[in-house]
């Protein structure tokens, strides 16, 4: 073996092993997104606003490459909408506003894949419901812009789980107690279902869909229904706040 042909084995291998230490930077990069995308959903559930936010802070600081650049967005997005709702919900609608509003602030989405780019859209129409609800002097142009950004995600990725949820989500937020609302909770939560039965990542809003259904078949008055997906809901969720809560209602009738 010629000088020129070790030096072309010796590149190739130097090659070969940078391609290795970038592809495991990047799923190392990408684990860490979705564990913290995944503690953000929990603290969401169990009502920890200091836990989620410092999974939201620990989403700003995740070193990722520009491929997956979309991903961190929608993660903090859905991380802020989170939030927003747990200081909404504590009517500290200060802190809810603040945070809607970096969610709804305009970036370049043109790189974004057209899965990235509904979930984008689904996540700025979920903090605009929130907006809606703190500032009442301008619901009615939120709400505009709740239909406008869920037409576009609906549009780009219709059978997209998590933009069906945050469809689902908008209608139970606006109307809980309208025939569309139930209909169209019961529709994602069998999405959901189907998606999990097959052995695939559901994503987040499996246990909030479950348990908004289980909030109206309360509504509804059929106790049994509603016992029951709040209790799948436990199952995913342990923690689950909001779901035990209505449990122990159904417990004690």
């Amino acid at each position: 073996m010629d000088w020129l042909q070790k030096y072309a084995l010796v590149l190739m291998c130097a090659l070969s092993c940078v391609c290795i230490s970038g592809s495991s930077i990047a799923q190392s990069s990408q684990e860490a997104l979705n564990d913290l995308v995944g503690r953000v959903e929990y603290s969401f559930y169990s009502s920890d606003k200091s836990a989620l936010k410092q999974s939201l802070d620990a989403l700003e600081k995740v070193e990722i490459d520009d491929a997956r650049r979309a991903d961190q967005i929608n993660a903090l997005n859905f991380g802020r909408w989170k939030l927003a709702q747990l200081y909404a919900e504590k009517k500290m609608t200060g802190e809810a506003g603040d945070l809607a509003d970096k969610c709804t602030e305009s970036i370049e989405v043109k790189k974004f894949s057209k899965k990235a780019k509904a979930e984008h859209e689904a996540l700025v129409a979920a903090c605009y419901a929130v907006l809606a609800e703190v500032r009442f002097v301008r619901t009615l142009w939120y709400r505009n812009s709740i239909d406008d950004h869920l037409q576009k995600a609906l549009k780009l990725d219709p059978k997209n789980l998590q933009v069906e949820f945050v469809a689902a989500w908008a209608k139970a937020f606006r109307e809980p107690a309208a025939p569309e609302s139930y209909s169209a909770l019961k529709q994602v939560v069998a999405a959901f279902a189907d998606s999990a039965g097959r052995l695939q990542d559901t994503g987040w809003g499996y246990a909030e869909a479950l348990y908004l259904l289980g909030k109206a078949e309360l509504t509804r008055h059929d106790n049994l229904a509603a016992r029951n997906a709040l209790e799948r809901a436990v199952v995913i969720a342990p923690d689950y706040v909001g779901a035990q809560a209505l449990l122990k209602q159904l417990s004690v009738r």
